[in-house]
């Protein structure tokens, strides 16, 4: 029998998952490129990827940091703390859709590997992106004040 808390974990992880791996099938059958490519190809591409990948660092380091507070914080069995997950989670989440909301760049999700697609402009894939994960993002909000 599983808890109030197990459902709500597993609830945010898929969500989460899906969310990650939704640019993979919204670019599917696009170009997509490698590193090397962006930089050779694209200077002003190759200054942004560097810049977001210091910004998704230290966004990421201080969302953790955050994170391990609140769960050591919580009463054990807390649902404010699944919520807290799913605010940190949904924050990165956040992070990459307006990353390639600005920019163009989409990091894909992949083993091994990373690749990239480049949109021209803002498309419908963009703000798809960017509108399922500021809704994450604005329910878990609203499930953490709740809980508090």
């Amino acid at each position: 029998m599983t808890s109030r808390f197990d459902e709500a974990a597993i609830a945010y992880w898929l969500l989460a998952l899906a969310l990650f791996w939704l640019p993979r099938l919204l670019y599917r059958g696009s170009r997509s490129f490698e590193r090397w490519e962006i930089d050779a190809a694209h200077a002003r591409h190759a200054r942004a990827l560097k810049r977001y990948r210091y910004l998704a660092g230290a966004f990421g380091a201080m969302l953790l940091g955050g994170l391990i507070l609140g769960l050591r914080t919580a009463p054990a069995g807390s649902l404010r703390a699944v919520h807290l997950f799913g605010v940190v989670y949904g924050g990165l989440l956040v992070l990459d859709a307006s990353f390639a909301w600005r920019t163009g760049i989409r990091v894909l999700p992949a083993v091994g590997r990373r690749l990239y697609a480049i949109d021209e402009g803002r498309t419908w894939r963009t703000k798809l992106q960017l509108a399922l994960t500021g809704t994450y993002l604005g329910v878990a909000t609203a499930l953490l004040i709740a809980a508090l």
